[in-house]
């Protein structure tokens, strides 16, 4: 499971400081809800998901950040059924496409759109892939930094090229 989040990490905090500092987003709000004893552990969050996903014999969960974006991605344990009914946990492996080694699950899932049709609008991605127009448009200058995707011709008629692990 992949969640993806438009806003950066709070200026100032770097990916290195997750599970260790603490920096609210909106530091008035934040002292409302602490004065109102709304909030709990402050700062936990990122620790206390690494330790449950060591409790539970998952791997950490792999967090990336941009500029404009936060995603944090937790892979699961596959139940593995045996003949004789018993269950045994294996890690799931991953089962990524070529352009996948560069790119997440949403941007594969874009990339895979633009393959069935690269005049592709990003209001139809968007209603493909379940995220706004704004996260598509993230995802796409994303593709295009990371030479994965090029846009050929104009905004209006242009069309889009997977370039990298374009293997069908």
């Amino acid at each position: 499971m992949e969640i993806i989040n438009p806003g950066g990490l709070v200026s100032g905090l770097k990916l290195a400081d997750l599970g260790r500092v603490s920096m609210p987003r909106n530091p008035l709000l934040f002292a409302l809800m602490h004065r109102l004893e709304l909030v709990e552990d402050v700062g936990s969050g990122i620790r206390r998901i690494r330790d449950e996903m060591r409790n539970y014999g998952l791997e950490k969960p792999l967090i990336e950040t941009g500029e404009a974006w936060f995603s944090i991605a937790f892979k699961r344990k596959l139940q593995d059924a045996a003949l004789d009914g018993s269950t045994q946990d294996t890690t799931q492996k991953p089962t990524r496409k070529p352009t996948q080694t560069i790119v997440g699950e949403t941007a594969q899932k874009i990339l895979d759109a633009i393959r069935r049709k690269p005049s592709i609008t990003r209001n139809e991605l968007a209603e493909i892939v379940g995220i706004t127009p704004d996260g598509i448009k993230y995802q796409l200058r994303s593709l295009n930094r990371k030479g994965a995707l090029r846009r050929i011709g104009s905004d209006r008629g242009g069309h889009w090229v997977v370039v990298q692990g374009d293997s069908r």
